[in-house]
């Protein structure tokens, strides 16, 4: 009876390690919850420190000891026409999950501590990853509402959305903005008029077909991308409109524009968040 009990009880361990590890983060002392974020304020100086931090993070973050992570696909823009790239990432994932099953069950068979212990990296990993997103429940339902009766997206804005998410890979194409931000964007610079506008991270051009949408005739857009690939894309969706693309860092770029002079009078920043404040 002892030994038939054993698994059960494993189990129910496995199952109350990550509550209790929330719990202990929200109600334990100061010791046991995580350090707050500084401020750009206190980073500023120390811009090639925090640059490659962040770069850190960003490789670490997705990653839970013992656990096999998919890997990242490089920038890739496939012909138009091809089959969607949503698809071929589900089929991807699908295989990654089966093999990450069979891995764990194995584990479970021959050392249930290590099993125990992985479990334990696993709701960590959520608190600090998903917490906020599983609390979002509330807002999915004000964000179908502000979809529902927001001005339907312009065809141009439809053209390289759809562009987006069938030839880019299905993992970075998820990084588009939504349509109702992209709205509310183009809203902000048909009231604003500017003459001179900056996008800066536009991707695969969104945002920009968002925001030169919406500009006066004799107005022009100027785009910062560091990954050629992405660039490339949003100048062929773009062909025609007034933007023009820059490629590279783009706090190199706006030191640059800063020498000439250059002056904007509308700026969308959407770029890498580590870095926001050095840009702004």
């Amino acid at each position: 009876v002892e030994v038939s009990l054993l698994l059960p009880m494993s189990m129910l361990t496995a199952l109350l390690l990550p509550a209790a590890s929330y719990v202990l983060q929200r109600a334990g002392p100061p010791l046991l919850r995580s350090p707050p974020v500084r401020g750009f304020a206190a980073a500023r100086g120390a811009r090639p420190a925090m640059a490659e931090a962040a770069e850190e993070k960003r490789a670490t973050a997705d990653v839970i000891p013992g656990m096999v992570a998919m890997e990242a696909s490089p920038a890739t823009v496939r012909a138009p026409g091809c089959p969607s790239c949503e698809v071929e990432w589900v089929a991807k994932s699908k295989d990654v999950e089966g093999t990450e099953a069979e891995r764990l069950a194995a584990l479970r068979g021959s050392d249930m501590a290590a099993y125990i212990g992985e479990i334990w990296e696993y709701g960590q990993h959520m608190n600090d990853t998903q917490r906020q997103e599983l609390a979002l429940t509330p807002d999915m339902e004000c964000r179908r509402f502000v979809i529902d009766a927001s001005t339907p997206p312009t065809p141009l804005m439809e053209a390289v959305y759809n562009a987006t998410m069938v030839r880019v890979p299905y993992e970075q194409a998820c990084y588009v903005c939504g349509p109702e931000q992209a709205m509310l964007l183009r809203t902000l610079v048909a009231i604003a008029r500017p003459r001179q506008a900056l996008d800066i991270g536009c991707f695969t051009g969104y945002a920009s077909s968002a925001i030169v949408d919406a500009l006066p005739r004799s107005a022009q857009l100027t785009c910062l991308e560091v990954e050629p690939t992405w660039t490339g894309l949003a100048s062929e969706l773009l062909e025609g409109r007034a933007a023009s693309f820059e490629t590279g860092p783009a706090i190199e770029t706006l030191r640059r524009f800063e020498e000439e002079g250059r002056r904007f009078d509308f700026v969308s920043l959407d770029a890498d968040k580590p870095m926001h404040g050095e840009y702004y």
